[in-house]
């Protein structure tokens, strides 16, 4: 059972107060997010000149959302600041130093790529648009990586090979009993083990941390991420991973994601990157028998499951027998 949040005091007061203030138009009620257990109230608003925008503020009392949120707010002024080619909602105002956090941004009009296993724009010329995003994150410098991390309000957290061993070892106490005696956990850490050079050695990069069907708007002819809350520093793999596990029902777009990724990926790094990927895809894989497929829709469990434990069987084989999954 989903845990309910602590919704901070009067906090239908203090919305109501800061909707006043930016002059804003909410489109949705607050009680609709409540009632739906949602740990920030983000609705779609109208401003002054009956423009869309985006609002998102903080309504849990709760560290983990407090946070998110600060860290999505300089995630997004770190990004207008570097000027990449990513594609992004631009903040128009935002408070992520008094409690509680809140930031008003651009609406974008457009359709969700998908949502959990569902692809709604099922068309491939997606795919080069979204390696395009990919390589824009991975692309920002050391030393801007290292600016970004220093700030305060950022909380901008690392995963590297132990954090990945903790990530296994709880997703193995959590899943189905049932469901983990079809899994061959002393072979995953053999693996993780004989292959923790590459997670140890490289290079941390800024990683958006849930690149996922439902945060990407296809809008005007591009792709817009949103949604920047699990921003980290991780691996060059991780993210692509994230995005492959939900592809699970459509192979072809797995195969083609992979691909378009390793054609434009330099030859020194492709060894690195098909290490990492079996690795990472495994840990993504057990996360999704651990939790998605308790949240997914119901008609999806099934084939999610099955699909889930192919794909851990497949990547102990090799990153070769992923490709052609």
């Amino acid at each position: 059972m989903e845990k309910l949040h602590r919704y901070i005091k009067d906090i239908d007061k203090i919305v109501k107060k800061r909707i006043k203030e930016l002059k804003i138009e909410p489109i949705l009620g607050l009680n609709q997010f409540i009632k739906k257990n949602k740990r920030f109230y983000s609705p779609p608003c109208f401003n002054e000149r009956r423009e869309k925008v985006f609002f998102k503020i903080l309504i849990t009392d709760e560290i983990a959302p407090a946070e998110a949120i600060r860290r999505e707010i300089e995630i997004r002024k770190f990004l207008a600041s570097y000027k990449g080619k990513l594609n992004y909602p631009l903040l128009i105002s935002s408070d992520s130093k008094n409690f509680p956090y809140w930031f008003l941004s651009r609406y974008l009009e457009g359709k969700l790529l998908g949502h959990f296993y569902n692809l709604y724009l099922n068309n491939k010329r997606y795919i080069p648009l979204l390696v395009e995003a990919l390589f824009s994150l991975q692309e920002i410098p050391d030393n801007s990586i290292k600016k970004i991390s220093k700030i305060k309000n950022c909380f901008l957290w690392k995963r590297d090979y132990p954090e990945y061993l903790i990530m296994v070892r709880s997703y193995q106490k959590g899943i189905d009993k049932e469901i983990r005696k079809k899994i061959d956990f002393q072979e995953i850490y053999e693996l993780f083990k004989k292959k923790r050079k590459f997670l140890e050695k490289s290079p941390l990069v800024l990683a958006h941390g849930d690149f996922t069907l439902a945060n990407f708007v296809a809008s005007k002819g591009k792709l817009v991420v949103t949604d920047w809350e699990q921003a980290h520093l991780d691996n060059f793999a991780y993210d692509i991973c994230h995005l492959w596990i939900q592809l699970l029902r459509y192979p072809d777009w797995q195969k083609g994601l992979l691909s378009e990724f390793l054609s434009r990926l330099s030859a020194d790094r492709k060894e690195e990157f098909q290490n990492l990927f079996r690795l990472i895809v495994i840990t993504e894989a057990l996360g999704e028998l651990r939790w998605s497929i308790n949240l997914c829709q119901k008609q999806y469990k099934n084939e999610a499951t099955r699909a889930a434990l192919k794909t851990i069987e497949v990547a102990l084989r090799g990153f070769n027998s992923l490709l052609n999954l």
